[in-house]
């Protein structure tokens, strides 16, 4: 994979994985024509290819935009068998304790939007 910045606001994603990717969604439910349609718009982008320290991450959107994304790709991320509940349970919790160690041990105000 391929992750380039041809222009300031501009990401370029190259690889042959994303020949099969298809643009058109699939699933018709109803929330392009709902009161819903502008409210949800938002874009989760995270990528980690060798020799990068870490991964690199873009959230953009309200926050509902956001955990309808997440959850989404969560469901289809199990419904597809590359994790199971059981992992997911395991990340939530390593989650919440990695949150902890980075502000000092205080618990975080769930959903509050802390930067």
């Amino acid at each position: 994979m391929k992750i380039t910045k041809p222009k300031d606001n501009q990401l370029l994603i190259e690889d042959d994985v994303l020949k099969k990717f298809e643009l058109k969604v699939k699933s018709n439910t109803g929330l392009n024509s709902s009161g819903y349609n502008e409210v949800y718009q938002g874009l989760i982008l995270a990528y980690r290819l060798p020799d990068m320290d870490a991964s690199k991450q873009i959230f953009y959107g309200s926050p509902i935009s956001i955990m309808t994304l997440f959850c989404s790709c969560l469901e289809s991320i199990v419904a597809n068998n590359l994790i199971s509940e059981d992992n997911i349970d395991e990340m939530v919790e390593a989650v919440k304790e990695n949150a902890k160690r980075r502000k000092g041990g205080k618990k975080s105000d769930r959903g509050r939007n802390e930067k």
